[in-house]
């Protein structure tokens, strides 16, 4: 058996270091909710092979910026006419959510999947998680 996880360590100060083992890369979004990095790259989940070691990705998080992190039940998500959503619907999602809290731009994307699906199940897990840094006033 195997499955696919990420984590990420943050730090106080906006550093991170990432991993992922059979997820979508993570999309680092700037003020406006325009994708600026596109975080690690295609890994087998864990239990596939043996002998596998996952790239480390650091990065830094400023004021304003998001992290969006996602299954790719997500973007493979299909509409009635067999479609795909896709990473450009994601992006373009975000985009239109500029300055949104973590909380709002995780209910859009589910709002716009639900729409793109019709509401039918999802043929595989859907898992959206956000994680932006804010300011520390006074400080």
């Amino acid at each position: 058996s195997f499955f696919s996880f990420f984590y990420i360590l943050l730090s106080p100060d906006g550093r991170f270091v990432a991993t992922l083992a059979g997820h979508p890369p993570i999309l680092k979004l700037d003020s406006a909710g325009n994708v600026v990095e596109r975080l690690g790259r295609g890994a087998y989940p864990l239990g596939v092979k043996n002998g596998i070691f996952w790239e480390e990705t650091h990065g830094e998080l400023e004021e304003g910026e998001q992290l969006l992190l996602h299954s790719d039940g997500l973007t493979e998500a299909r509409n009635v006419s067999d479609d795909e959503l896709g990473d450009a619907y994601v992006e373009n999602v975000a985009s239109r959510h500029q300055g949104s809290s973590a909380q709002k731009l995780v209910d859009n994307l589910v709002t716009e999947w639900r729409l793109f699906t019709g509401g039918r199940p999802p043929e595989d897990d859907v898992s959206i998680a956000v994680i932006g840094k804010v300011s520390r006033r006074g400080t």
